[in-house]
C-alpha cells in the first residue's frame, strides 16, 4: 500500500510541477486546502458510513478517497519546495537535484546510524 501511495503522490507531484507555473503557488496552495478539507469530509463520511452499516462500498469509497486526497496532495503541495528553491535561489534543476540527493544521503546516514545505536534485545522473550 505504501508503494501506491508513493506512486500516486509521485504522480501529483508531476502534476505540481506543471501547474506552478501556469497557475500560480498561492492558488495553488489555496485550491489545495480546500480539496483537501473536502476529500477528508468525504472521506469521513464514507467512514462513518462503513462503521454503522458495514456496507463494503462505503468502505471501498473511503479508501478511494484517500487516494484522492493523496493525489491531491501531491499536485497542491508536495513538490513546491523544491520548484520553490530552484525560484528564489536561482538554482538550475540539477543543482536543486543535488541538494535534494544530499540530503536524503544525510537523512538515511542519521537513520542507520540512529538504528546502530538501539539497544540489542534478541535476548528478550516475546509474551504470546
Amino acid at each position: 500500500m505504501a508503494g501506491i501511495f508513493g506512486i500516486i503522490n509521485t504522480l501529483g507531484g508531476c502534476t505540481n510541477l506543471i501547474l506552478i507555473d501556469r497557475v500560480g503557488r498561492r492558488k495553488l496552495f489555496l485550491t489545495g486546502l480546500i480539496l483537501l478539507s473536502v476529500w477528508l469530509g468525504v472521506f469521513s463520511a464514507a467512514s462513518s458510513e462503513y462503521a454503522t452499516t458495514g456496507n463494503p462500498r462505503w468502505g471501498k469509497a473511503g479508501v478511494a478517497f484517500v487516494m484522492i486526497f493523496i493525489y491531491t496532495f501531491g499536485s497542491t503541495y508536495a513538490a513546491s519546495p523544491y520548484a520553490y528553491a530552484a525560484e528564489t535561489k536561482g538554482l538550475t534543476l540539477e543543482e536543486v537535484n543535488l541538494v535534494f540527493g544530499e540530503s536524503v544521503e544525510v537523512s538515511m546516514d542519521e537513520i542507520s546510524d540512529n538504528n546502530a545505536k538501539l539497544p540489542n534485545v534478541d535476548h528478550l522473550e516475546m509474551e504470546a
